[in-house]
C-alpha cells in the first residue's frame, strides 16, 4: 500500500524550510545539480523518466505535470525559485489533501495526517450538506473546514507566504482536433492493451469482473496474455442485483481463473461494522461493500494488485444519463416551433406530474439538471434540516462548485464536456475513492487501466458522436471490442453495481435493528429534524427502494461519527499551531 506521506512547508523562511515523511512507495528523483527535486506517488509497476520531466518543467512550467504518461500525485521543489509545486493527475487518481495555516502548508495523500494537526476540528456543515446531496464529499471540500482536497488536474503552488491552486492542464491541448482515422479501432485497442501489459506478467495480479463491458474487456486482454488469469466477482441471491450469468460467461470465454462470492445480508452486517469506521471521510455509496469483499477475496488468494474497469464509462461515454442529457440538450437547442410541437405531444401523452417534471428539467441548465432527481430536490429543506444547521449551510454555494467545474469545460463539444465533468465528480470523488479505499482497507493495491493518459488523450481526439449519440452509448468502443467479446456481453443492458439494501431492510431483523437504532441516535446530532427522520423510517417500509437510500446516508454518517467521536459536532474550532 502507499505509505503515509506528509509534506510540511514553512513559508516564513527563505529558502523554504520543509520536511517530508517518506515511504518506500514515494519515489524520489532530482536533476543533475539537484536544483530540482521531485517525489512521486505512482501506481504499481510504473517508472518515471526523470530527466524528461525536469526538461519539461524548464520549458513549460507547471504544465510539465500534464505531460506525464501515467497516473500520479507529485511534489516538485524548485530550489532556485524557492517554490513548491504539488499536483495530481486529471482524475486525482492518487488524491492529495492540503491545509495552509499560520504560514505553514501541510500536504498529504492521507487526510488523517492533516486532521491530526487540528485541535477538536469538527465536521464542516457544508460538507455534511454535500454528503446528503451527492452521497460523497466533492473537491475541494473535505470533512474539515480547514482542509481542502486538491481538485483533479490542479497544482498547488507554495512560494513565499502564498499558497495558490490552479490548473496545470492547458485548455488548448484539451483536446486534439476530432478525427476518425481508418486504423482508429486498432490504435485505440492497442493503447488499451499497453495499459494492462505491465500486469500480465505479474503472478500477484487479479482483475475485478462484474460481467459489464469494461471489466469483461480487461479480463479478455489479461487472460489472453496469461491463461488462467485470476478474476474476482460478487454475486447476489436477489435476481435484480445479480449479474452472475454475464460474469461466468466472460470468465469461461476468456479462460480466466474465476473466484466468486455470494454477498448476503449477514456479510453486509459484518462489513458495516468493519469497514465504515475505517473510512477517511463520510461516504454513502453502498457499492463500496461488495467492492471491499472482492478485494478481501483477492487478498486471500495472494493477490497484491487488482485491476479495475472504473473510468471506462466516463472516458468512452457509457453512462445512461449521457443519452438523456443529450436528448434534453437537443430539445433545448431545437427551433422554437419544433420544441413547442414536441412539448404539446408530451403534454398530451404524459400524466400532469410527469409533464411538469419534464418542463422543470428542460428549464434547468447543466450541470444542475443532472441533480434534478436527487432526494433533496423533492423536499423543502426547512422540512429536513434542523434550523440551526440550516443557518450554517448554503446550498447555492454547493451548486456553485458544480457550475464552476462545468463552466471551465465550455470550450469542449457537449459530449466531451459532460464526460470531463464526470471525471471531476462521479469518477474522482466517488468511484475512485470507493475502489481505492475498499482495496486499501483489504490490503491490496488497485490500478485503473482506462485512465491511462495515452488512452484518454486518444479517446478525446475522437469525434464527439463516437462517444455517444442521441440513441446510442459508446458506439466506438462497442465496435472496437466486438471481435473479442461474446455477443451476450455486448448486448448486456447497463446495470449499476450496488446491493439490495432496501430489500434487506424489510426482511432482515438484525439489520433493521442496527439501522433504526442508528437513525434514532442521529437525532441528537441536530442536523436533521427528528420528525423528518421518523417519517423517513416509516416511508422506507412502504417504498424501500426510494427512501432507503437516504436512510442509509443517515446510518453511515452516524456510525462513522461514532468511530470518530472528536468529529461529532458541526461547529468550527481552532487549529493547533503545528
Amino acid at each position: 500500500m502507499t505509505e503515509l506521506t506528509l509534506l510540511t512547508i514553512d513559508s516564513t523562511l527563505q529558502p523554504l524550510v520543509f520536511s517530508i515523511r517518506e515511504g518506500a512507495r514515494l519515489k524520489k528523483t532530482h536533476n543533475s545539480d539537484q536544483s530540482l527535486q521531485a517525489w512521486f506517488l505512482l501506481p504499481d509497476h510504473t517508472t518515471l523518466a526523470a530527466e524528461g520531466f525536469f526538461q519539461n518543467y524548464r520549458e513549460h512550467g507547471i504544465q510539465c505535470f500534464s505531460r506525464l504518461s501515467h497516473c500520479f500525485s507529485g511534489f516538485l521543489y524548485d530550489k532556485q525559485a524557492h517554490k513548491w509545486i504539488i499536483a495530481v493527475d486529471r482524475f486525482a487518481s492518487i488524491p492529495l489533501y492540503y491545509m495552509h495555516c499560520q504560514n505553514k502548508t501541510y500536504v498529504s495523500n492521507k487526510i488523517e495526517n492533516l486532521i491530526h494537526l487540528t485541535a477538536n476540528d469538527t465536521l464542516n456543515p457544508q460538507s455534511i450538506l454535500a454528503y446528503f446531496y451527492f452521497h460523497f464529499i466533492p473537491s475541494p471540500l473535505t470533512c474539515s473546514a480547514h482542509i481542502k482536497k486538491l481538485i483533479p488536474g490542479n497544482a498547488l503552488i507554495v512560494q513565499g507566504k502564498q499558497c495558490i491552486e490552479m490548473p496545470h492542464i492547458p485548455k488548448e491541448c484539451a483536446y486534439l482536433k476530432p478525427e476518425m482515422k481508418d486504423n482508429a479501432y486498432n490504435t485505440c485497442f492497442q493503447l488499451l492493451e499497453e495499459s494492462v501489459s505491465p500486469y500480465t506478467t505479474q503472478n500477484d495480479c487479479g482483475v475485478f469482473l462484474s460481467g459489464g463491458l469494461d471489466s469483461s474487456t480487461l479480463t479478455y486482454l489479461l487472460a489472453k496474455s496469461r491463461p488462467n488469469f485470476p478474476a474476482f466477482s460478487i454475486f447476489f441471491q436477489e435476481k435484480e442485483f445479480d449479474e452472475s450469468l454475464y460474469a461466468k460467461l466472460m470468465a469461461e470465454s476468456a479462460k480466466a481463473q474465476h473466484h466468486t462470492y455470494i454477498y448476503d445480508a449477514k456479510t453486509f452486517m459484518h462489513d458495516i461494522t468493519n469497514l465504515l469506521p475505517r473510512l477517511a471521510q463520510p461516504f454513502g455509496n453502498l457499492s463500496i461493500f461488495p467492492c471491499y469483499q472482492v478485494a478481501k477475496m483477492a487478498k486471500q488468494q495472494g493477490i497484491q494488485t487488482l485491476i479495475a474497469g472504473d473510468g471506462g464509462d466516463e472516458v468512452f461515454g457509457g453512462n445512461q444519463r449521457y443519452l438523456l442529457q443529450n436528448q434534453y440538450q437537443a430539445l433545448q437547442n431545437s427551433p422554437y416551433i419544433m420544441r413547442k410541437l414536441l412539448l404539446l405531444l408530451a403534454e398530451a401523452r404524459y400524466p400532469k406530474r410527469k409533464y411538469q417534471r419534464l418542463l422543470y428539467k428542460l428549464n434547468t441548465s447543466l450541470p444542475l439538471r443532472l441533480y434534478t432527481d436527487i432526494f433533496l430536490k423533492h423536499w423543502n429543506l426547512t422540512e429536513l434540516f434542523d434550523s440551526d444547521f440550516l443557518a450554517a449551510i448554503d446550498i447555492s454555494a454547493l451548486e456553485e462548485i458544480c457550475i464552476f467545474h462545468y463552466s471551465d469545460l465550455m470550450h469542449l463539444p457537449f459530449q466531451k464536456r459532460l464526460l470531463q465533468y464526470d471525471w471531476r465528480f462521479t469518477l474522482s470523488d466517488n468511484d475512485l475513492i470507493k475502489v481505492r479505499q475498499a482495496c486499501e482497507i483489504a490490503g491490496v493495491e488497485v490500478v485503473f487501466p482506462y485512465l491511462s493518459p495515452a488512452l484518454v488523450e486518444y479517446a478525446m481526439s475522437l469525434p464527439p458522436t463516437a462517444l455517444f449519440t442521441l440513441s446510442k452509448l459508446r458506439p466506438f468502443f462497442h465496435k472496437m471490442v466486438k471481435p473479442h467479446l461474446p455477443e451476450t456481453i455486448l448486448r448486456k443492458p447497463k446495470h449499476g453495481f450496488s446491493l439490495p439494501f432496501g430489500l434487506w431492510l424489510n426482511t432482515e431483523a438484525d439489520l433493521q435493528s442496527l439501522i433504526y437504532d442508528s437513525a434514532q441516535q442521529f437525532k441528537s446530532q441536530h442536523i436533521l429534524q427528528a420528525s423528518f427522520i421518523d417519517k423517513l423510517l416509516h416511508q422506507s417500509h412502504q417504498h424501500p427502494t426510494y427512501y432507503s437510500v437516504f436512510v442509509w446516508l443517515i446510518t453511515a454518517l452516524q456510525l462513522w461519527q461514532q468511530a470518530h467521536p472528536a468529529r461529532n459536532a458541526v461547529e468550527q474550532q481552532t487549529l493547533v499551531s503545528a
